[in-house]
């Protein structure tokens, strides 16, 4: 009985540490990919913004 009031507690804090450090594994991957998303929408408007400036200096000429 008493090994059991050791036990549970312990194996509670664990399991709860095991939840909370894969949460802010979760939380660190999406802000990753956020950062990552703005990155490319940033290169994306970037290389559109080249191409279609490229597009109007040939059309001007």
């Amino acid at each position: 009985m008493l090994l059991l009031f050791i036990l549970f507690p312990l194996l509670l804090l664990l399991s709860g540490f095991v939840v909370c450090s894969a949460c802010i594994d979760w939380l660190f991957f999406a802000y990753l990919g956020e950062l990552l998303s703005i990155f490319f929408l940033f290169t994306l408007e970037f290389v559109f913004s080249l191409f279609s400036s490229s597009y109007f200096l040939f059309e001007t000429f």
